[in-house]
This record gives C-alpha cells, structure tokens and sequence, in this order.
C-alpha cells in the first residue's frame, strides 16, 4: 500500500467507497430510479454525462449495502494503479480519491502534486479519450486549480507540460473508460406481431451502440453485417470513430502506454514516449465490408440525409486523427458515392446535417463537384436565416474557409444573418472559428453582425482560451478592421491570463497580431505577460517562432521595445536556431533587429550570417530585399561570404523584383559602398536594368525617393570613383 499522507487518504477513501452511502450517486427518489430504467430516454436526459448511468449502478449498490440487504455482486471489473498499483474495484472508490486530492491540496499557491500522487494522475490520464492531445510535448507536474479563485468557484485537475504550458482535463472521462459497463443479461424484448423486424434491428443498433472498443465492435460488424439496414451502418461508422480516437487505451489502433517507469523528481514523458506502430482501420476486412455496403446504400439510393452526414462525418473524424486516409482501400470509393448521394438528399438535410456534412468533407479536403456544392449552398440558403444554432453557422463557416469555397451572394447573406441572430448563444471557440472564416475567406461581416460578434467577444473574454485569443486576432488584422475599446479590453486581458499557459507558437503569433493590429499598442499588462511567456519559451522555441517574434518587435517598434531580459532570451534562441532557420526566418530575424536598431550582439551575428550563407540559393526577391536592407539600416557590413551569397541571390531574382525590392536593394548596396566602404556586387548593372523595366505607374512615392536617393548616392561615387568595376559604372 502507499506510505504516508497518501496511504492514510487511500485507506480512509477506500473504506468510504466501500461502506458508506454516497449520497450524490444516489437517484433522488425511488420513483426517478425506476422511471430510469423503463425510460431509457428520460434516463439519458438525467444522466448529462456518460458516466451518469454508471453512477446510479454504484449508488443502488451502496444503498443496499446500507440498508443492510445483501448487494449484488458487482459488475466492475478491479483494475490496480499507480506506483504501488493499488486495487481499486470500483469507479466510486477511485473516483473519492481524486476528489480527497482535490479537497486537501491548498490552492492559495499553486503547487506540485506529491510524487505517489503524480504517478497515479499520469497512469489515469493515458485513458483520457484525448491523451496524446491533452499530454502533448510531455507532462512536467500535475496541480490542483480552482476557478473563481476569490469566489470559490470549484476545483480542478491541471498537467503542466515540460515547455511550460497548461491543460486542464476531466478525471471522470478517464474513470469511464477504466470501468467501461460489463455486458450482463438483459430481460428479452417482446416481438410484435408482424414479426419482429423493428425489434431486431433495434436490439441490433443497442449492441452497436454499447460497444467499448473498435475491436469488439468491428467482430460485431463481421458477425451481423448481412443483417445491416442504414441505420446500422451509420451507427457503426459513427460508432467506430468514436472508439478508434486518440487516447482510447483499448483501441489496436492507437498508440498504448506500457507499464509506467517514473524518474525520481518529475515526469518528463510524452505522448511519443509511448507511441506504437498504427494500424490503419481501412486494412480492417469488417470496415471494409461497412464501407462498401455504405457505398452501395449510396449507389441504389437506401441511405438517406441523416445517414450520408452522419457518415461524411464519421470518417473526416477517423482521418482527422490519422485512422484513415482518403487514397486508403475503399475511403476514397466510398467518398464518391458519398458526394453523389449528397446531391439528391441535402434538400431533405437538417441544419446540423447540412453543417456537418460541410464540415466533413472540409476537414476530408474533399473537394466537391459543382453539383454537390449547389445542393449544400441551397441548403445553407433555405436553413441558415431561420434554422441553424451557433455550433452550426460556426461549423458552416470553418468548413467554407478551410476548403476556400466561395458562396454565392444569397448563401453568404444567410450565413451571415445566420451569425448575426445565433452570436449571442456561441461559446468562445464557436465564435472565433466563425470570424476566422470570414477572415479567411476576406469577406468582412456585415455592420450589425461584426456588432453582434464584438459583443460576443466581450461577453466571452473572461472564457477564452489561448487559440480562440489567436484566431481573433488574427481575424481582426486580416480584415483590417479597427477594434473597439471594450474588445480589446476584453483580448488584452485574455492575454495577461493566458500568458503563463501560452507555447511558443501562441506567443509569436500574439505579438505578431498586436504589433499588425489598427490601434494603439497593447497595455503594459498584456506586453509584460507576453515578455514573462517569451523568457519562460525561449529555450523551447523554433527557428519560425523566433523570427515571429523578432518580426512583430519590429512591427511595434513604434510602440513599444521588448526589455532587457526578454531580449537577452530572445537572442540566445536566435544564436540556438539560427542553423535550422529558412529564408524567410532570417530575413525576417534580420529585418526585426533592424527595425529595433539593435545590431546582433556576439555569436548572433555570425549565426544569422552562417544561416544567410547557407539560405541564398533558396531566397525570393523580398528576401534578398529584406536581409541586405537589414545590414544598411543597422550599418554593419556583411562578411565576404555573405556579400557573395547576397550577391548570387539578388542576380537570380532581379529580373522578377518589384519596384519595392529593387529600389530597397539598390539603395542598401549603395549605402553599404558609401558609408562602410562596401564593394558594390557583381549583380548592381542587373539591379539598374530591373529599375529600367519596371512599369512607372507601379511606382509609390517613397519608391520614387529611394530611386532618387540610390541616383545621388550613384552619381557622388562615380564622381569619386569609388567601389565601381567599369561595367558597373556604365552600365549604371
């Protein structure tokens, strides 16, 4: 058993479980019990949860243990975990022990859980039906939270990742899946008199649905497909991909954690530490054979709306977390089928089955036919000002954006009047998809639903979570649409709560937005827990996060500079990533310490020269652009084999620069000549030539002053003869 605090509380839990009535597990009265178990409908409206049903079995056990009736035996089947591998045989008993942790840790300071502890929290949470999102790049710690904090709100389990981030996770959803429900005998149904066939298939679809693993299910479907009717087979794909998730421990088709070996101070382990080869389901003979009967339901006009969405669902969430692909055996033939049938059924679809069906295929990267894309944009038309709730406009949108599709004038005046009317019900991730839609698709919402979306984002700001604050930011600057004070109130403060929990990604992408946002700059909260995330993710950040965030320092500079210690981290990670950088990352890197004016300090400088070496042949024209600006704005002359590099690169693409890039360039080499006595390249003819065949009407004014100011700085030199070949003078 475990020693100390935890086994004094896993003894006293155990003991409680096992003998005490709970009276939170117990149906209210007599009465709802039995009315649960002949109503199976009122009984799923009663229990909100999965766990809920499960949790009335235990409470009618504990009842009758009370009252001193001898109980049934139990159907659950004792599993042991943790360190000690501690027995635990039923939900209730290990679900009072998280709850006896959750009560006894102080949450005034936010702290590690115990080791015993840790180990036992980490063995639960590889069944969590998103473990390998939920873990992520590793689990550091876990701790015990509360919302509300000043108010008391209620307790919550978190895991700290070992690049600093947070997640919070449910403890039941793992409890429901170490005690999935034992199959028992069940009281046989009355046939009617026409013969049973709805009872039979009704039997059928109730073994469907209560399958706990993709394997059982897929023997059922081998041993009962001849009797499939449409609603089994939507049940079934449904079902399956459900089970066939990540972080579903039973599944074949998911990694499994082996036993657990713990390091001694944390845990450091990942969703990859544990990662096993996976099967892809479409090799499966019994999916196969679901599949293809999908098909030929969908080829003699059986499967109707609810099933042709259910199923186009089902299988963009099997390909979402890489069950299946579209080239897989039968995917892509069942698909067709799938989009043929669409056509004839989508005037029959619901508003959720119309926005699930484009949801799926856009999740698929299906692309449809104008045919299919007709019937789903009429349906949009005909649901979308009356019909659709919040998930369903949200959905809608995401799916029109990610696959680019452009909506007539008369569907994207319903989906808009769509937002308009359900932006007051959406939750933050509703509403931030929707606006990332409209972003993504560059058409701005009308006056009265950007209105009603802003006041969505201030009602929702306090419930945000890092990549609804990112996608709305991202929204805004895309549409160059000027925020309001109280929204921005309302992200700025999302932020400063967000920062401790932000990856490096989320911060590069923050300062990128806010730095491109119309406005003033963000507040010093919101800009000092961006520089506390910056310190904290610098060791972890990537070569494209760190040119990010050189890139939005730059774009602030205006506002506001990053301060001394922040910067010191910032460019300990340029002088770590810098050998993994791309052409743009070190353009980028480059241009942002010009824009600070801050010239890279010791190794920087030779790592961000080493990486332009290595990245010239790879260079666009902004690129080149960029970089040799960067070296005359901050005066510093490139080395030899940087001058070279740049050099090579600007003669590959000066035929194809814009009137931009040639006259920064040109400026930049002259400047570098005139000032640091830089020879001017082989490439400075080519660059005239360009400025020679450039249309004037593309001309801006401040590129008309960099020609002229690269003309005088041309002609002083000719007349001192300085830095020129005769070709280069000549042909200037």
């Amino acid at each position: 058993p475990p020693s100390g605090a935890c086994a004094a509380r896993s003894a006293t839990v155990l003991a409680a479980a096992r003998g005490v009535r709970i009276h939170r597990l117990v149906p209210q009265s007599t009465e709802q019990a039995q009315a649960r178990q002949t109503n199976p409908t009122r009984g799923m409206m009663d229990a909100l949860s999965s766990s809920g049903r499960r949790h009335q079995q235990v409470g009618t056990e504990l009842r009758a243990r009370s009252s001193g009736a001898e109980a049934e035996p139990s159907n659950w089947i004792p599993i042991r975990l943790g360190a000690e591998r501690t027995l635990y045989s039923s939900p209730s008993e290990i679900m009072h022990h998280f709850s006896a942790i959750l009560n006894d840790v102080d949450v005034a300071i936010y702290k590690d859980l115990g080791q015993e502890d840790a180990t036992l929290m980490l063995a639960v949470l590889w069944r969590h039906p998103c473990a390998s999102e939920k873990i992520g790049c590793g689990v550091k710690s876990f701790q015990v939270h509360q919302k509300d904090h000043s108010e008391g709100g209620y307790r919550f389990f978190v895991l700290v990742r070992i690049d600093g981030t947070f997640e919070d996770f449910s403890y039941r959803k793992c409890v429901d899946v170490l005690f999935p429900p034992v199959q028992t005998k069940r009281r046989s149904r009355t046939f009617r008199d026409d013969g049973g066939v709805y009872d039979a298939a009704t039997a059928l679809n109730a073994r469907i649905s209560r399958q706990v693993s993709p394997e059982g299910l897929l023997r059922l479907v081998g041993a009962e497909l001849k009797n499939f009717d449409i609603i089994h087979v939507s049940t079934a794909i449904h079902r399956l991909a459900k089970l066939s998730g990540p972080g579903s421990s039973t599944s074949p088709f998911t990694p499994s954690p082996p036993r657990l070996h713990y390091p001694a101070t944390s845990l450091f382990l990942s969703a990859s530490s544990f990662s096993t080869p996976r099967r892809c389901i479409a090799e499966d003979e019994n999916f196969k054979g679901v599949l293809s009967l999908a098909r030929a339901m969908c080829k003699d006009d059986r499967l109707q709306a609810q099933g042709v969405s259910n199923i186009v669902h089902a299988l963009a969430t099997m390909c979402a977390c890489g069950m299946l692909a579209t080239e897989s055996p039968g995917v892509f033939a069942a698909l067709t089928a799938l989009e043929q049938r669409t056509r004839g059924v989508a005037v029959q679809m619901t508003s959720q089955a119309v926005a699930n069906t484009v949801w799926g295929f856009a999740t698929l990267k299906w692309e449809l036919g104008s045919d299919a894309w007709d019937a789903l944009e009429a349906g949009i038309v005909r649901l979308g000002p009356c019909d659709m709730n919040a998930q369903e406009v949200a959905n809608s949108t995401w799916g029109f954006a990610t696959m680019s599709w452009e909506l007539g004038d008369e569907a994207w005046l319903a989906l808009d009047e769509a937002a308009a009317r359900t932006a007051a019900d959406m939750n933050p991730q509703a509403m931030a998809n929707t606006l990332w839609g409209y972003a993504t698709l560059g058409r701005p919402p009308a006056p009265g639903t950007m209105a009603a979306l802003e006041s969505a984002v201030v009602r929702l700001g306090k419930a945000m979570n890092t990549q609804d604050v990112v996608n709305l930011l991202w929204s805004y600057v895309t549409l160059e649409i000027d925020m309001g004070a109280k929204p921005r109130a309302a992200l700025e403060s999302a932020v400063s709560r967000l920062g401790p929990r932000m990856n490096s990604q989320d911060v590069a992408s923050v300062v990128w937005a806010f730095s491109a946002l119309r406005g003033p700059a963000p507040g010093k909260q919101a800009f000092a827990a961006l520089e506390a995330a910056e310190m904290r993710l610098s060791p972890v950040m990537s070569a494209q996060d760190v040119s990010a965030a050189m890139l939005g320092y730059a774009t602030a500079a205006q506002h506001r500079t990053p301060g001394a210690r922040a910067w010191a981290a910032l460019e300990m990670a340029v002088v770590r990533e810098a050998p993994l950088m791309g052409p743009q990352d070190v353009s980028n890197t480059m241009w942002g310490y010009a824009a600070l004016g801050r010239i890279p300090r010791g190794n920087a400088l030779d790592a961000l020269e080493s990486a332009a070496v290595r990245n010239g042949p790879g260079m666009d024209p902004q690129h080149v652009a960029h970089t040799v600006s960067a070296y005359a704005k901050l005066g510093c002359p490139p080395s030899a084999a940087a001058c070279a590099a740049l050099d090579t690169a600007a003669a590959r693409v000066a035929s194809s620069m814009n009137a931009q890039n040639v006259a920064n360039t040109l400026w930049s080499f002259l400047s570098l000549a005139a000032i640091r006595d830089v020879p001017l390249p082989l490439c400075y003819p080519l660059l005239w030539r360009a400025a020679r065949d450039l249309d004037t009407r593309s001309l801006l004014p401040v590129n008309w002053c960099n020609f002229f100011h690269a003309y005088l700085i041309h002609s002083e030199l000719l007349a001192g003869g300085v830095g020129f070949s005769h070709g280069q003078a000549t042909s200037g």
